[in-house]
Protein backbone atom coordinates (compact mmCIF):
# COMPACT_ATOMS: atom_id res chain seq x y z
CA UNK A 1 0.00 0.00 0.00
CA UNK A 2 1.36 3.40 -0.94
CA UNK A 3 2.29 5.81 1.87
CA UNK A 4 -0.63 8.07 1.02
CA UNK A 5 -3.05 5.11 1.20
CA UNK A 6 -1.64 4.11 4.58
CA UNK A 7 -2.10 7.68 5.72
CA UNK A 8 -5.76 7.64 4.61
CA UNK A 9 -6.33 4.39 6.46
CA UNK A 10 -4.96 5.86 9.69
CA UNK A 11 -7.21 8.94 9.32
CA UNK A 12 -10.18 6.63 9.71
CA UNK A 13 -8.72 5.38 12.97
CA UNK A 14 -7.72 8.76 14.38
CA UNK A 15 -8.53 12.18 12.94
CA UNK A 16 -7.62 15.50 14.50
CA UNK A 17 -10.02 18.32 13.66
CA UNK A 18 -9.47 21.98 14.54
CA UNK A 19 -12.58 24.15 15.00
CA UNK A 20 -12.01 27.91 14.85
CA UNK A 21 -14.74 30.36 15.90
CA UNK A 22 -15.20 33.58 17.82
CA UNK A 23 -15.29 33.26 21.58
CA UNK A 24 -18.40 34.93 23.00
CA UNK A 25 -18.28 35.35 26.76
CA UNK A 26 -21.67 37.02 26.95
CA UNK A 27 -24.52 37.13 24.47
CA UNK A 28 -25.39 34.82 21.60
CA UNK A 29 -23.45 33.79 18.54
CA UNK A 30 -25.16 31.37 16.18
CA UNK A 31 -21.88 30.54 14.46
CA UNK A 32 -20.17 29.72 17.77
CA UNK A 33 -23.07 27.53 18.88
CA UNK A 34 -23.15 25.73 15.52
CA UNK A 35 -19.40 25.03 15.81
CA UNK A 36 -19.73 23.80 19.38
CA UNK A 37 -22.59 21.48 18.44
CA UNK A 38 -20.62 20.00 15.55
CA UNK A 39 -17.66 19.45 17.89
CA UNK A 40 -19.83 17.56 20.37
CA UNK A 41 -21.54 15.49 17.70
CA UNK A 42 -18.32 14.47 15.91
CA UNK A 43 -16.32 13.72 19.05
CA UNK A 44 -15.65 10.00 19.53
CA UNK A 45 -12.75 7.67 20.31
CA UNK A 46 -11.50 7.89 16.73
CA UNK A 47 -11.79 11.66 16.36
CA UNK A 48 -9.89 14.24 18.39
CA UNK A 49 -11.54 17.66 18.49
CA UNK A 50 -9.54 20.82 19.21
CA UNK A 51 -10.78 24.39 19.25
CA UNK A 52 -9.34 27.87 18.82
CA UNK A 53 -11.41 30.85 19.94
CA UNK A 54 -10.86 34.13 18.13
CA UNK A 55 -11.66 37.47 19.80
CA UNK A 56 -14.41 39.81 18.70
CA UNK A 57 -14.95 43.51 19.27
CA UNK A 58 -17.48 44.01 22.05
CA UNK A 59 -19.35 47.14 21.02
CA UNK A 60 -21.77 46.86 23.92
CA UNK A 61 -19.28 47.86 26.61
CA UNK A 62 -18.42 51.39 27.55
CA UNK A 63 -14.94 52.85 27.75
CA UNK A 64 -12.28 54.15 25.45
CA UNK A 65 -12.77 52.82 21.91
CA UNK A 66 -9.05 53.02 21.12
CA UNK A 67 -8.14 50.81 24.09
CA UNK A 68 -10.76 48.26 23.04
CA UNK A 69 -9.27 48.07 19.55
CA UNK A 70 -5.76 47.68 20.98
CA UNK A 71 -7.02 44.94 23.30
CA UNK A 72 -8.68 43.20 20.36
CA UNK A 73 -5.46 43.35 18.31
CA UNK A 74 -3.41 41.89 21.17
CA UNK A 75 -5.84 39.00 21.65
CA UNK A 76 -5.91 38.32 17.92
CA UNK A 77 -2.11 38.20 17.67
CA UNK A 78 -2.03 35.77 20.61
CA UNK A 79 -4.58 33.51 18.90
CA UNK A 80 -2.64 33.52 15.61
CA UNK A 81 0.64 32.92 17.45
CA UNK A 82 -0.87 29.97 19.27
CA UNK A 83 -1.85 28.38 15.97
CA UNK A 84 1.57 29.04 14.43
CA UNK A 85 3.58 27.65 17.35
CA UNK A 86 1.30 24.86 18.54
CA UNK A 87 1.51 21.18 17.56
CA UNK A 88 -0.37 21.65 14.27
CA UNK A 89 -0.75 18.61 12.03
CA UNK A 90 -4.56 18.71 11.84
CA UNK A 91 -6.39 16.40 9.44
CA UNK A 92 -9.27 18.86 9.03
CA UNK A 93 -9.96 22.50 9.83
CA UNK A 94 -13.37 24.12 10.29
CA UNK A 95 -13.64 27.91 10.51
CA UNK A 96 -16.91 29.69 11.36
CA UNK A 97 -16.67 32.79 9.18
CA UNK A 98 -18.22 36.10 10.21
CA UNK A 99 -19.70 38.31 7.52
CA UNK A 100 -18.38 41.77 8.28
CA UNK A 101 -15.25 42.87 6.37
CA UNK A 102 -13.20 42.73 9.58
CA UNK A 103 -14.52 39.27 10.46
CA UNK A 104 -13.72 37.88 7.03
CA UNK A 105 -10.14 39.15 7.26
CA UNK A 106 -9.78 37.83 10.83
CA UNK A 107 -11.27 34.43 10.05
CA UNK A 108 -9.70 34.13 6.60
CA UNK A 109 -6.22 34.68 8.05
CA UNK A 110 -6.94 32.10 10.76
CA UNK A 111 -7.96 29.62 8.08
CA UNK A 112 -4.80 30.34 6.10
CA UNK A 113 -2.55 29.85 9.14
CA UNK A 114 -4.36 26.67 10.21
CA UNK A 115 -4.13 25.27 6.68
CA UNK A 116 -0.40 26.01 6.60
CA UNK A 117 0.06 24.14 9.92
CA UNK A 118 -2.16 21.21 8.87
CA UNK A 119 -1.25 18.04 7.06
CA UNK A 120 -0.77 18.35 3.32
CA UNK A 121 -4.02 16.56 2.43
CA UNK A 122 -6.12 18.09 5.22
CA UNK A 123 -9.75 18.99 4.51
CA UNK A 124 -10.65 22.66 5.18
CA UNK A 125 -14.10 24.14 5.63
CA UNK A 126 -15.31 27.73 5.90
CA UNK A 127 -18.81 27.78 7.42
CA UNK A 128 -21.40 30.55 7.08
CA UNK A 129 -24.18 30.51 9.66
CA UNK A 130 -25.82 33.90 9.19
CA UNK A 131 -27.53 35.33 6.13
CA UNK A 132 -25.81 38.69 5.69
CA UNK A 133 -24.21 37.59 2.41
CA UNK A 134 -27.61 37.00 0.80
CA UNK A 135 -28.01 40.80 0.59
CA UNK A 136 -24.78 41.35 -1.35
CA UNK A 137 -24.14 41.79 -5.08
CA UNK A 138 -21.31 40.04 -6.89
CA UNK A 139 -19.35 43.28 -7.38
CA UNK A 140 -19.61 44.38 -3.72
CA UNK A 141 -16.40 44.48 -1.69
CA UNK A 142 -17.73 41.99 0.91
CA UNK A 143 -18.58 39.55 -1.89
CA UNK A 144 -15.03 39.81 -3.25
CA UNK A 145 -13.69 39.22 0.28
CA UNK A 146 -15.93 36.19 0.66
CA UNK A 147 -14.54 34.74 -2.59
CA UNK A 148 -11.05 35.22 -1.14
CA UNK A 149 -12.07 33.29 1.98
CA UNK A 150 -13.66 30.56 -0.17
CA UNK A 151 -10.40 30.10 -2.06
CA UNK A 152 -8.64 29.24 1.21
CA UNK A 153 -10.98 26.28 1.85
CA UNK A 154 -11.97 23.09 0.09
CA UNK A 155 -15.62 23.80 0.78
CA UNK A 156 -17.74 26.77 1.79
CA UNK A 157 -20.60 25.55 3.98
CA UNK A 158 -24.06 27.10 4.22
CA UNK A 159 -27.27 25.94 5.90
CA UNK A 160 -29.72 25.53 3.00
CA UNK A 161 -30.46 25.59 -0.73
CA UNK A 162 -31.51 29.24 -0.78
CA UNK A 163 -28.16 30.25 0.64
CA UNK A 164 -26.46 27.91 -1.84
CA UNK A 165 -28.15 29.75 -4.72
CA UNK A 166 -27.08 33.11 -3.26
CA UNK A 167 -23.46 31.96 -3.04
CA UNK A 168 -23.48 30.85 -6.68
CA UNK A 169 -24.79 34.30 -7.69
CA UNK A 170 -21.83 35.81 -5.81
CA UNK A 171 -19.42 33.83 -7.96
CA UNK A 172 -18.71 30.85 -5.69
CA UNK A 173 -18.28 27.65 -7.71
CA UNK A 174 -21.15 25.20 -7.17
CA UNK A 175 -18.82 22.26 -6.52
CA UNK A 176 -17.11 24.13 -3.69
CA UNK A 177 -20.37 24.72 -1.77
CA UNK A 178 -21.65 22.25 0.82
CA UNK A 179 -25.11 22.48 2.35
CA UNK A 180 -24.96 21.55 6.04
CA UNK A 181 -28.31 22.21 7.74
CA UNK A 182 -28.25 23.20 11.38
CA UNK A 183 -29.22 20.94 14.23
CA UNK A 184 -29.87 21.64 17.92
CA UNK A 185 -28.69 20.42 21.29
CA UNK A 186 -31.83 18.37 21.98
CA UNK A 187 -32.96 14.90 21.03
CA UNK A 188 -36.48 14.82 19.61
CA UNK A 189 -39.41 13.85 21.79
CA UNK A 190 -41.05 10.57 20.90
CA UNK A 191 -44.34 10.53 18.99
CA UNK A 192 -46.12 9.36 22.14
CA UNK A 193 -44.64 12.22 24.16
CA UNK A 194 -45.82 14.76 21.59
CA UNK A 195 -49.31 13.25 21.58
CA UNK A 196 -49.49 13.26 25.38
CA UNK A 197 -48.36 16.89 25.52
CA UNK A 198 -51.00 18.10 23.10
CA UNK A 199 -53.76 15.97 24.63
CA UNK A 200 -53.01 17.65 27.97
CA UNK A 201 -53.29 21.27 26.86
CA UNK A 202 -55.09 23.00 29.71
CA UNK A 203 -53.99 25.71 29.96
CA UNK A 204 -52.63 26.06 26.45
CA UNK A 205 -48.98 27.16 26.45
CA UNK A 206 -47.59 29.48 23.78
CA UNK A 207 -43.86 30.21 23.59
CA UNK A 208 -41.69 32.86 21.91
CA UNK A 209 -37.99 32.13 22.42
CA UNK A 210 -35.25 34.10 20.69
CA UNK A 211 -32.86 36.98 21.06
CA UNK A 212 -35.26 39.94 21.13
CA UNK A 213 -34.42 42.01 18.08
CA UNK A 214 -37.67 43.77 17.21
CA UNK A 215 -37.49 42.32 13.68
CA UNK A 216 -37.59 38.82 15.20
CA UNK A 217 -41.32 39.46 15.67
CA UNK A 218 -41.79 39.80 19.42
CA UNK A 219 -43.74 43.10 19.11
CA UNK A 220 -46.23 41.41 16.77
CA UNK A 221 -46.41 38.44 19.14
CA UNK A 222 -47.32 40.63 22.12
CA UNK A 223 -49.76 42.72 20.08
CA UNK A 224 -51.44 39.53 18.85
CA UNK A 225 -51.76 38.30 22.44
CA UNK A 226 -53.26 41.66 23.40
CA UNK A 227 -55.95 41.22 20.74
CA UNK A 228 -56.70 37.65 21.79
CA UNK A 229 -56.88 38.69 25.44
CA UNK A 230 -59.98 40.74 24.61
CA UNK A 231 -61.78 37.78 23.05
CA UNK A 232 -63.43 34.67 24.46
CA UNK A 233 -61.63 31.38 24.06
CA UNK A 234 -59.37 28.80 25.74
CA UNK A 235 -57.11 29.96 28.55
CA UNK A 236 -53.55 30.70 27.43
CA UNK A 237 -50.26 30.82 29.32
CA UNK A 238 -47.71 32.64 27.15
CA UNK A 239 -43.97 33.09 27.64
CA UNK A 240 -41.66 35.58 26.00
CA UNK A 241 -38.10 34.36 26.51
CA UNK A 242 -34.98 36.23 25.49
CA UNK A 243 -32.79 39.27 26.15
CA UNK A 244 -33.55 42.56 24.44
CA UNK A 245 -30.96 43.53 21.83
CA UNK A 246 -30.92 46.54 19.52
CA UNK A 247 -29.23 46.27 16.13
CA UNK A 248 -28.89 48.27 12.94
CA UNK A 249 -31.80 46.29 11.52
CA UNK A 250 -34.30 47.27 14.22
CA UNK A 251 -37.34 49.21 13.10
CA UNK A 252 -39.25 50.12 16.25
CA UNK A 253 -36.86 50.79 19.11
CA UNK A 254 -33.66 52.79 19.32
CA UNK A 255 -32.45 51.60 22.70
CA UNK A 256 -32.70 48.63 25.04
CA UNK A 257 -34.43 50.64 27.83
CA UNK A 258 -37.07 51.86 25.35
CA UNK A 259 -37.77 48.33 24.13
CA UNK A 260 -37.83 46.86 27.65
CA UNK A 261 -40.25 49.53 28.88
CA UNK A 262 -42.58 48.79 25.94
CA UNK A 263 -42.47 45.04 26.67
CA UNK A 264 -43.33 45.55 30.34
CA UNK A 265 -46.23 47.84 29.40
CA UNK A 266 -47.63 45.27 26.97
CA UNK A 267 -47.22 42.42 29.46
CA UNK A 268 -49.07 44.36 32.17
CA UNK A 269 -51.94 45.17 29.80
CA UNK A 270 -52.31 41.54 28.67
CA UNK A 271 -52.14 40.23 32.23
CA UNK A 272 -55.03 42.49 33.20
CA UNK A 273 -57.27 40.17 31.17
CA UNK A 274 -58.88 37.02 32.53
CA UNK A 275 -58.00 34.88 29.52
CA UNK A 276 -54.25 35.26 28.90
CA UNK A 277 -51.28 35.47 31.23
CA UNK A 278 -47.86 36.24 29.80
CA UNK A 279 -44.43 36.16 31.43
CA UNK A 280 -41.27 37.78 30.11
CA UNK A 281 -38.04 35.98 30.99
CA UNK A 282 -34.99 37.96 29.73
CA UNK A 283 -32.83 34.85 29.69
CA UNK A 284 -33.62 31.14 29.89
CA UNK A 285 -30.99 28.40 29.65
CA UNK A 286 -30.33 24.83 30.72
CA UNK A 287 -33.16 22.90 32.34
CA UNK A 288 -35.43 25.97 32.41
CA UNK A 289 -35.17 26.30 28.63
CA UNK A 290 -35.74 22.59 28.11
CA UNK A 291 -38.82 22.73 30.35
CA UNK A 292 -40.22 25.69 28.41
CA UNK A 293 -39.89 23.80 25.13
CA UNK A 294 -41.20 20.51 26.51
CA UNK A 295 -44.38 22.11 27.85
CA UNK A 296 -45.09 24.49 24.93
CA UNK A 297 -47.88 23.60 22.51
CA UNK A 298 -47.41 26.46 20.05
CA UNK A 299 -44.11 28.10 19.19
CA UNK A 300 -44.18 31.57 17.62
CA UNK A 301 -41.30 33.21 15.74
CA UNK A 302 -42.69 35.53 13.03
CA UNK A 303 -39.26 36.87 12.12
CA UNK A 304 -38.53 39.48 9.47
CA UNK A 305 -34.90 39.83 10.59
CA UNK A 306 -33.17 40.96 7.38
CA UNK A 307 -30.17 38.64 7.78
CA UNK A 308 -32.08 35.62 9.06
CA UNK A 309 -30.70 32.19 8.14
CA UNK A 310 -32.05 29.03 9.80
CA UNK A 311 -33.08 29.88 13.37
CA UNK A 312 -31.87 27.34 15.90
CA UNK A 313 -34.91 28.14 18.05
CA UNK A 314 -37.21 26.82 15.33
CA UNK A 315 -35.33 23.52 15.24
CA UNK A 316 -35.54 23.27 19.03
CA UNK A 317 -39.31 23.82 18.91
CA UNK A 318 -39.71 21.25 16.12
CA UNK A 319 -37.74 18.68 18.13
CA UNK A 320 -40.19 19.21 20.98
CA UNK A 321 -43.29 18.75 18.82
CA UNK A 322 -44.60 22.31 18.92
CA UNK A 323 -47.03 23.58 16.32
CA UNK A 324 -45.16 26.39 14.56
CA UNK A 325 -46.13 29.97 13.66
CA UNK A 326 -43.35 31.63 11.70
CA UNK A 327 -42.56 33.57 8.51
CA UNK A 328 -41.50 32.48 5.04
CA UNK A 329 -38.12 34.25 4.80
CA UNK A 330 -34.54 32.97 4.45
CA UNK A 331 -34.19 29.19 4.91
CA UNK A 332 -37.38 28.87 6.95
CA UNK A 333 -39.46 27.50 4.01
CA UNK A 334 -36.82 24.79 3.49
CA UNK A 335 -36.89 24.03 7.22
CA UNK A 336 -40.56 24.16 8.18
CA UNK A 337 -43.29 22.71 5.95
CA UNK A 338 -46.87 24.07 5.84
CA UNK A 339 -48.18 21.03 7.71
CA UNK A 340 -46.03 22.06 10.72
CA UNK A 341 -48.28 25.07 11.36
CA UNK A 342 -48.36 28.47 9.65
CA UNK A 343 -45.78 30.32 7.56
CA UNK A 344 -46.70 33.98 7.13
CA UNK A 345 -45.86 36.00 4.02
CA UNK A 346 -47.12 39.17 5.71
CA UNK A 347 -46.12 39.63 9.34
CA UNK A 348 -48.22 41.97 11.44
CA UNK A 349 -50.25 41.71 14.65
CA UNK A 350 -53.38 40.63 12.78
CA UNK A 351 -51.72 37.82 10.77
CA UNK A 352 -49.94 36.50 13.86
CA UNK A 353 -53.17 36.69 15.86
CA UNK A 354 -55.11 34.78 13.19
CA UNK A 355 -52.44 32.06 12.90
CA UNK A 356 -52.28 31.57 16.66
CA UNK A 357 -56.05 31.64 17.09
CA UNK A 358 -56.51 28.98 14.41
CA UNK A 359 -54.20 26.61 16.28
CA UNK A 360 -55.58 27.54 19.69
CA UNK A 361 -59.15 26.65 18.68
CA UNK A 362 -58.37 23.43 16.78
CA UNK A 363 -56.75 20.83 19.08
CA UNK A 364 -56.62 18.10 16.40
CA UNK A 365 -54.85 20.34 13.88
CA UNK A 366 -52.48 21.55 16.58
CA UNK A 367 -51.55 17.94 17.40
CA UNK A 368 -51.03 17.06 13.73
CA UNK A 369 -48.81 20.12 13.28
CA UNK A 370 -46.74 19.20 16.33
CA UNK A 371 -46.30 15.64 15.06
CA UNK A 372 -45.36 16.86 11.58
CA UNK A 373 -42.78 19.28 13.06
CA UNK A 374 -41.22 16.50 15.13
CA UNK A 375 -41.08 14.14 12.13
CA UNK A 376 -39.52 16.84 9.95
CA UNK A 377 -36.84 17.45 12.56
CA UNK A 378 -36.02 13.74 12.89
CA UNK A 379 -35.79 13.26 9.12
CA UNK A 380 -33.76 16.37 8.25
CA UNK A 381 -32.23 18.09 11.28
CA UNK A 382 -31.48 15.54 14.00
CA UNK A 383 -28.04 15.28 15.57
CA UNK A 384 -27.55 11.91 13.84
CA UNK A 385 -28.33 13.48 10.46
CA UNK A 386 -25.94 16.37 11.18
CA UNK A 387 -23.20 13.94 12.19
CA UNK A 388 -23.64 11.92 9.00
CA UNK A 389 -23.39 15.02 6.80
CA UNK A 390 -20.12 16.04 8.45
CA UNK A 391 -18.73 12.52 8.37
CA UNK A 392 -19.46 12.39 4.63
CA UNK A 393 -17.62 15.68 4.09
CA UNK A 394 -14.68 14.43 6.16
CA UNK A 395 -14.59 11.05 4.43
CA UNK A 396 -15.20 9.21 7.69
CA UNK A 397 -18.25 7.26 6.53
CA UNK A 398 -15.98 5.35 4.14
CA UNK A 399 -13.79 4.17 7.01
CA UNK A 400 -14.08 2.63 10.44
CA UNK A 401 -14.10 5.78 12.58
Amino acid sequence: MAARQWRRAFIYVLMRILFIYIGVEQGFSGQAIASQLAMKILACKAVTIECCELPHLDRSCSGNAFSRYIGLAVKLVRAYWGMMTGPGGWDAVHVAVGQTPFAMVRDGLALKIATWRSRRDARTFAALNGGVFTRWYKSDLPARMLRWVARQAHQLCCVGPRQEASLEKLGIAADSIAVVPNTCEYEALTSDEVTAKHRNATPLRVLFLSTLYDTKGYPEFLEALAELSQEDGPLIEARLCGPVVVSEFDQRFKSIPEAAAWIREQVDAINASSRIKVEWTPGVQGEAKKEALETAHIFVLPTTYPVEAQPLALLEAMAHGCAIVTSDIAEIPTTVTPDCGAMLSVVDARSVRDAMDSLVRDPERRLKCGEAARERFVERFSRERHRDVWRDLLGLNNGSA
